[in-house]
């Protein structure tokens, strides 16, 4: 386990680890709810997230993408070249859709929902 990530509601952990998986499981129970695949997590901690609603989960990559998928489908909703390097830090907004991330490269980027391509606002 190399990150955790408990839900708004408390009901739920997202698990990170060095498998390239995260999964989502009841507190209560340990049961497994859904697995969310499709970044790198192999050696590096990286940083994952549910979103302000709890809608969707939200994480880095070793090869410096973005990845959202939906809670519930785990569908892939957006993936999305980010960063040069690692992933490595990764913040949700508690009030709306946006993530901060940083990375290896030495930059932050801001990223606020769009209905086109990611365009983030870099900030560092």
């Amino acid at each position: 386990v190399t990150h955790l990530c408990l839900s708004r509601d408390g009901h739920c952990v997202l698990i990170a680890g060095l498998d390239s998986r995260l999964r989502l499981m009841d507190k209560a129970t340990g049961q497994a709810l859904n697995e969310y695949t499709g970044h790198v997590n192999e050696s590096t901690k990286i940083p994952c997230s549910l979103s302000f609603d709890d809608a969707r989960v939200v994480s880095g990559s070793e090869d410096g993408s973005l990845h959202v998928w939906d809670l519930v489908e785990a569908k892939t909703i957006q993936r999305c070249a980010a960063h040069r390097g690692a992933l490595t830090a990764l913040a949700c907004s508690p009030h709306n859709a946006e993530v901060l991330t940083g990375a290896y490269d030495g930059t932050i980027k801001l990223w606020a929902p769009t209905s086109g391509p990611a365009m983030p606002k870099t900030i560092g």
